[in-house]
């Protein structure tokens, strides 16, 4: 018997916004793409602890904090 896989893309414009909805992602779906979670390297290991059925593979951009703001910088973003 063939299975499809259902497959789904989320930009969840940071964790604590969208958590609920990318819960609710998990029970329907096979595969997430998650984008702009916001986290820190620090912090990424909360992404894993979303749905006990899913692994996870994330990265952060989010690895400077400037000290006058103390907001994170992505880098990869700034014109050299």
């Amino acid at each position: 018997m063939a299975r499809f896989i259902n497959c789904a893309s989320y930009n969840l414009r940071g964790l604590q916004q969208g958590q609920q909805q990318l819960l609710e992602l998990c029970v329907q779906h096979d595969i997430i793409a998650v984008q702009e979670h916001w986290l820190a390297d620090c912090d990424i290991g909360k992404i894993s602890n979303i749905h006990n059925d899913f692994r996870v593979l994330a990265k952060s951009a989010m690895t400077v904090v400037l000290p006058a703001t103390s907001r994170l910088v992505d880098y990869s973003r700034l014109e050299k």
